[in-house]
């Protein structure tokens, strides 16, 4: 609801958290919010939002721990912050329906240091990835558990070409803070009190979708992580190749990682489907996944078979090489207009982690 002119908004979280053998966690969560945004002079875009979360934590630890003592403990905090985004936007006119954007933005950030007690354990923070995605938001940390803290400000730069038919888009940024952030010591592209430079660039057509995501290094302008995803349909027949090159990741225990992978699915004839896939592993120089597969699909069934070989060790899953056949059937209501990936799934090796 609009209070002082702004826009008023109140959230609720919890969650809990049961082992059979370790830590019992409780947590509920309350967050006040309080924004508005406001046009300035020659177009310029303005949002001052004011915030401030709570959390509560109920822990059961069945024994000591370097930081918790043997049974229950309560942990709480307050997370306030203050911050002001600003954008000005460009907008140029082209012939034939084309129109450019050119957008600097900046995200200024008040918050007091700290807010990461010891006791607190981080279940839903580990998978932090500073990219594109998350270049301009206050809290870059997934989840709950971890909290950014200090000022700070996002910087960047959005440009985009409108097309008729399509889309051209690129964004670049970096983060910039007046002392290191103690909880973000652990991930790469945050430490100190500058971060790498990330950026994306994207291109959207109705048969062609192509992301190619970047982080550079800001000391000496290595490329650190690399992730390019090339997507084309035609009909209900779709290609996809991906490329990636990423760092090792020490919170989450994964070494580096450079792969190719590439997957095909193939209308041959009527309602009938061919597909192939396959997972290289680029560092060893071995195959990490394949899959071929046959597959039937019309307005009221889809129905494929697959087999699928895994050539290594599966490290988020704790699974060791296996070969596995793969049935997927799928009954339609109503008129469903037939569409790419939806017989075999797009990404198909990474379907099963989500």
């Amino acid at each position: 609801r609009d209070i002082a002119g702004g826009q008023f908004r109140f959230d609720l979280n919890g969650i809990a958290l049961s082992r059979g053998n370790g830590i019992n966690q409780q947590r509920i969560s309350g967050e006040l919010r309080w924004r508005l945004p406001m046009v300035g002079p020659a177009g310029q875009l303005f949002t001052l939002t004011a915030d401030v979360r709570g959390d509560g934590y109920r822990l059961e630890t069945p024994m000591a721990t370097a930081t918790l003592p043997k049974g229950d403990s309560l942990v709480s905090r307050a997370v306030p912050y203050l911050s002001l985004d600003w954008r000005w936007p460009f907008l140029a006119q082209g012939g034939g329906g084309r129109s450019y954007i050119l957008e600097p933005i900046a995200q200024f950030v008040a918050q007091p240091y700290g807010g990461n007690p010891r006791e607190l354990r981080n279940e839903d923070s580990s998978a932090f990835e500073f990219s594109d995605t998350n270049l301009f938001s206050v809290n870059q940390l997934p989840g709950y558990d971890l909290v950014e803290s200090g000022p700070r400000a996002n910087v960047g730069l959005n440009a985009e070409a409108l097309f008729p038919g399509g889309e051209v888009q690129a964004v670049v940024g970096q983060t910039f803070r007046l002392k290191p952030d103690p909880v973000l010591s652990g991930f790469a592209g945050q430490t100190g009190t500058a971060s790498d430079v990330v950026g994306r660039f994207s291109v959207k057509f109705p048969h062609l979708s192509i992301n190619d995501r970047l982080d550079f290094d800001r000391k000496n302008g290595s490329i650190n992580r690399h992730e390019v995803y090339v997507t084309g349909s035609y009909n209900q027949s779709s290609l996809q190749v991906a490329y990636v090159q990423l760092p090792d990741s020490i919170t989450l225990g994964l070494p580096s990682r450079e792969e190719l992978t590439g997957q095909a699915d193939l209308n041959v004839w009527n309602s009938w489907h061919v597909f192939a896939a396959a997972r290289r592993d680029l560092l060893s120089d071995q195959f990490i996944d394949t899959e071929y597969g046959l597959g039937y699909e019309d307005e009221c069934l889809a129905i494929s078979l697959a087999y699928r070989q895994r050539y290594t060790s599966d490290l988020v899953l704790g699974l060791p090489p296996s070969t596995a056949v793969i049935l997927r059937l799928q009954f339609k209501t109503g008129s469903t207009d037939l569409q790419p990936f939806s017989l075999f799934p797009q990404d198909v090796f990474t379907a099963l982690h989500r």
